[in-house]
């Protein structure tokens, strides 16, 4: 990115960038939002976000089988 004598020009520049780079990662299926971590969680076809994953997390003694 080339900046220039202009710093709003430049901001609006670079927030217009961030946004086209954020519209191109993925979704996550259970919260909807972009994912931007190095990774993602893909289980059978569906898309899931580290946080998403970390909240459907349950310790096994609540597990009731």
């Amino acid at each position: 990115m080339i900046y220039t004598d202009e710093p709003i020009k430049d901001f609006n520049a670079h927030e217009a960038m961030q946004k086209a780079l954020l519209e191109k990662m993925p979704k996550c299926d259970f919260c909807g939002e972009h994912i931007t971590d190095d990774y993602y969680y893909d289980m059978n076809g569906e898309i899931y976000c580290e946080r998403c994953m970390d909240y459907n997390r349950k310790p096994i003694e609540n597990w009731r089988g």
